[in-house]
This record gives C-alpha cells, structure tokens and sequence, in this order.
C-alpha cells in the first residue's frame, strides 16, 4: 500500500511539473502587439487586462482603443490565462455576457495571426498579441511590465 501511495504522490508531483513547464514555455511566448501609432511603449499586466476585458476603451490621448483577439488557438489560451487571469471559456462568457447586457461587443477575432497583425498594422489605436514566431516588422512590440 506505501508503495503504491508513493508511486500516486510521484506520478501526480510529476504531471504538476510537466503542466507547470507547459504553462511556462507558452507564456513566455506571447507578445502583445500595438498599432505604431500607439504612443504606449510598455504597459503593465493590469493595464492589459482592463483593456482586454473593455474597462480601458482610450489611450492616454484620447485615441480609442481597438482590441482583437484570436480565435482558439494555443496562444489566445496563454494569453488570456497569462494577462486576463481567465480560461477561455470565461473570457467569451465574459463578453457575452457583456453583450447581453448591452455594456460592449464581443471583439473581433481572426484565424490567424497574420490577419490580425496586418489588420493591427492598419488601425489606429490597435492592440492584440501574437506568438513570438509571428511576422511582426508592420506593428510595434509592446513591453509588458509587472508593475
């Protein structure tokens, strides 16, 4: 019986691991994304997340803020896990919700991370997040500070 309590606690202290490093190594790879005419160089997680979940609609000149996200994809589920401390079912019950209510609209989407960053790249005040492999030479990469 110790045996086998002891082989549970190592598979299970083993599974923690492998999840945690998972979790790690896809984190580290999103970038949040700006619209170059953004005048935001560095932003705070906080700062992020009230973005993301529509309680920051301005930028601090006044410029209205135009945030996309991806549809399912391992990196919209870091990213919104990371930044928005939410699954991604909670993020789009959030925003349905949101809609529901009439407080916001769903925000828009794409396939993939080319369409948002060229869609980015053309509409002042825009922000999203790509992975770190993303062609990102059209936007401007924004630092992350934890703040």
């Amino acid at each position: 019986m110790k045996i086998f309590f002891l082989k549970t606690v190592t598979l299970w202290l083993l599974f923690a691991a492998l999840n945690l490093s998972v979790c790690i190594a896809s984190g580290s790879e999103v970038l949040i994304i700006a619209n170059k005419e953004v005048k935001k160089a560095s932003l705070t997680r906080a700062e992020i997340k009230n973005i993301f979940l529509g309680h920051t609609t301005f930028w601090e000149d006044n410029s209205k803020i135009t945030f996309v996200t991806l549809e399912k994809s391992d990196v919209h589920k870091s990213f919104v896990s990371q930044y928005v401390q939410k699954s991604t079912d909670q993020f789009r019950a959030f925003w349905r919700r949101q809609l529901f209510i009439g407080k916001g609209m769903i925000p828009l989407a794409f396939k993939t991370e080319q369409e948002m960053v060229d869609f980015i790249a053309k509409t002042r005040g825009a922000i999203g997040y790509v992975s770190s492999s993303a062609k990102t030479n059209s936007v401007k990469i924004i630092t992350v500070s934890d703040k």
